[in-house]
């Protein structure tokens, strides 16, 4: 995470989420990888 401006989460071969890597936590990255949503 230190070395990415974004994020891009893949659940079942889509992309879900793009996070801003400054501000995305472990939890809500492996929320989104397990199929939960994205709250903005």
């Amino acid at each position: 995470m230190a070395m990415s401006d974004r994020i891009a989460v893949i659940y079942r071969g889509e992309f879900v989420a793009i996070l801003d890597a400054q501000t995305a936590t472990i939890e809500e990255i492996g929320l989104l990888m397990a199929g939960g949503t994205h709250r903005e």
